[in-house]
């Protein structure tokens, strides 16, 4: 266990979490390495002087017919950015950590896969509705503005105030899809 920003854990972190169970249910088996990168110039905490890591990686591993590797660098801090930000390849984060990830893949293979990033090997299909939802919700917000009443629009908009992780785009387009028929049949 580490020290871990907490916007950092319950945001982009647990957003990357959620990515790999997802993925290793679609996918049958994903292999996960993750832990702390400690900078030289580390901070402690506690009595117990617990070091707060600089960053957290993540590197996965699948084989679907042909080796995939992708890694993940998060630094230790709050923010949220688009996933495909963090993504690297996994050499880089060897380089970062010093550790060799998957020794045991013959050295031809490992050294195509990990020097290779391809972030849509990796991509599950909510990441699909969350861009599509996105720009559903912005079409529909932005073509239907005029045929939706104000009052509706407010209460809509405090329903979907802080539903804008993972799933919550498409549930968003369709609440809004759902005022908007709800609006027409007034």
């Amino acid at each position: 266990m580490c020290p871990q920003n907490r916007n950092l854990n319950a945001g982009a972190w647990k957003d990357l979490e959620e990515q790999v169970r997802d993925l290793a249910a679609q996918k049958g088996r994903v292999y996960v390495v993750c832990g702390p990168i400690v900078a030289a110039d580390y901070q402690t905490i506690g009595a117990n002087k617990v070091v707060i890591p600089h960053a957290f990686f993540k590197v996965l591993q699948e084989e679907n017919g042909k080796i995939h590797t992708i890694g993940f660098v998060y630094d230790n801090v709050a923010g949220r950015r688009p996933m495909s930000t963090y993504a690297m390849t996994v050499d880089e984060v060897e380089e970062l950590t010093g550790i060799d990830f998957f020794p045991s893949l013959p050295d031809k293979v490992e050294k195509r896969a990990e020097a290779e990033v391809d972030f849509t090997k990796w991509t599950v299909k909510w990441i699909f509705f969350q861009k599509t939802g996105c720009a559903i919700e912005k079409s529909l917000y932005i073509c239907n503005v005029k045929s939706i009443k104000i009052s509706m629009k407010k209460r809509v908009d405090r329903l979907l105030q802080g539903l804008t992780t993972r799933f919550f785009y498409v549930f968003k387009a369709i609440l809004h899809i759902l005022a908007i028929l709800f609006l027409a049949n007034d």
